[in-house]
């Protein structure tokens, strides 16, 4: 029996991209970088844990824990 969705994945995404779009249309570089950080450094999604621990050296480039030398 088929049941119909009620969430769709692809949808979502689409329509936030789209708003992610819009917000940083006309950007110069520097300005989308700075605001691709800023979302990433406040994000509360795993996303932004994993962009934290990277900018605090914590994970590999492999994306595994860094283990400090010592």
């Amino acid at each position: 029996m088929k049941t119909t969705k009620k969430f769709d994945c692809v949808e979502m995404k689409n329509a936030i991209q789209a708003r992610l779009v819009a917000r940083r249309k006309g950007m110069r570089p520097s300005e989308f970088m700075a605001d691709v950080e800023s979302t990433l450094s406040h994000s509360k999604e795993p996303i932004g844990d994993f962009w934290r621990k990277i900018r605090h050296g914590r994970v590999s480039s492999s994306g595994h824990h860094a283990v400090a030398n010592g």
